[in-house]
């Protein structure tokens, strides 16, 4: 099949109007995953401590402490910082209202907490724990622990914990509602202005 000078003009035409809908559509979607990429990296995050940065900035400005207990094996440890510890709600919460710290309990080192020190102790079974898990009393991992400013363990949760009820028990403590109101006053109230947040939302 022979093709005109005409054909050919349009020919040429299409396919020039067909590598340029391609390379657009390809910076469309290269734009698009750059600008998820970037959105990722913008993401807030908890601001973890390490034990002597907690240290130097309860000196400085006391706060209500978050302790994670965890291990290197523990699953449901690494389900928590996968899903709990990064939505938006636990995240602001913990950065606003305290100083957050993990607390490997396996892990071989001195650890200097609330004025005393803790080493690492050798069980008989040949294994080894930090001292700090054993005063605080944490029985399996993880262990959520909550401190107030003057070191006390005022709640403690064991296990995996969702964010949905994670996040108003971080509001209920961190911001001292509990000296205010019993936990069933507040959680109605909260569960309230959520509903009402939700709805303007979508407005």
């Amino acid at each position: 099949m022979k093709f005109t000078q005409y054909q050919w003009v349009w020919l040429s035409f299409f396919l020039w109007a067909g590598l340029v809908n391609l390379g657009f559509a390809q910076k469309q979607h290269l734009g698009k995953r750059m600008h998820s990429q970037n959105d990722k990296k913008n993401d807030p995050k908890i601001q973890w401590l390490d034990f002597a940065q907690l240290e130097q900035a309860m000196q400085k400005s006391p706060k209500y402490i978050f302790i994670e207990v965890e291990t290197d094996w523990c699953v449901y440890c690494k389900m928590l910082n996968k899903t709990t510890f990064t939505k938006k709600q636990v995240i602001e919460t913990l950065n606003k209202s305290f100083y957050a710290i993990k607390l490997n309990a396996e892990k071989p080192q001195k650890i200097r907490f609330a004025g005393n020190d803790y080493p690492f102790v050798t069980q008989s079974n040949g294994q080894g724990i930090q001292g700090l898990v054993l005063a605080l009393k944490a029985q399996s991992y993880p262990s959520l622990l909550v401190l107030s400013p003057d070191y006390k363990v005022i709640h403690r949760h064991n296990g995996y914990v969702k964010a949905k009820k994670l996040a108003p028990l971080l509001t209920y403590l961190g911001e001292e509602k509990y000296k205010q109101q019993t936990w069933e006053t507040f959680i109605k109230k909260y569960q309230k202005e959520q509903k009402k947040r939700r709805r303007k939302g979508k407005k």
